[in-house]
């Protein structure tokens, strides 16, 4: 055998070697098995985050997702359905807008008396308690939750001691968005919750919304 055939044997069979180590080092990639929470019963919102559900599911992630607003099992998709656990806002006026969070004060009186029994009605699921139960079984990967003025979530995320992503349909500043990722939006270009303007473009605009 000649001396270039041997060193073009030799070059093949390192290049074997070396893909042999790397992909015996290399993880397989798996789809994560993802559980949401919807908490706010309101149309719109679940809109929002079916939206980004449906992308995860059509990639391959299997989601499970307790929701008031069930649209039918699907590929890599199961819902557990809790309409019957307490009510929904669907197809809301101006008025009946304005009135649940035209203000402050509006939006702690909501908090008081509709979310706080949501997030209650939520933990009462018997489905729910038993994947609480059975967290060594139920391997969930990743919890989605959005977040509204009230982050009852977290004890679901505790218990089931798994990562938690928070949604949030709006870029509007809140009072919960510095305690939950430690910043909020710019004030001199988004508006925040109880601004009586879009976007902010005059200095007292900026100044009050600051």
């Amino acid at each position: 055998m000649t001396r270039k055939p041997r060193m073009l044997y030799t070059y093949l069979f390192s290049i074997f070697i070396v893909y042999t180590f790397v992909g015996s080092r290399t993880l397989p990639v798996e789809s994560a098995r993802i559980l949401a929470v919807e908490t706010i019963a309101g149309r719109s919102h679940w809109n929002f985050v079916s939206s980004i559900l449906r992308v995860l599911s059509n990639n391959g992630h299997h989601v499970t997702v307790f929701t008031p607003f069930p649209e039918g099992q699907r590929d890599n998709y199961a819902e557990v359905n809790t309409t019957n656990d307490h009510a929904t806002y669907v197809e809301l006026n101006l008025t009946d807008t304005v009135d649940l969070w035209g203000n402050p004060t509006a939006m702690v009186e909501f908090i008081r008396t509709k979310r706080i029994p949501v997030c209650d009605a939520a933990y009462k699921s018997v489905e729910l308690n038993k994947i609480m139960e059975e967290k060594e079984n139920s391997n969930f990967d990743l919890l989605i939750i959005e977040i509204l003025g009230y982050d009852c979530e977290l004890y679901l995320a505790s218990k089931l001691n798994s990562p938690l992503i928070y949604l949030i349909s709006s870029p509007m500043v809140t009072f919960q968005e510095r305690l939950i990722s430690g910043d909020i939006p710019n004030p001199a270009t988004i508006s925040h919750l109880y601004a009586n303007h879009a976007i902010p473009k005059t200095f007292v605009q900026r100044f009050s919304n600051t």
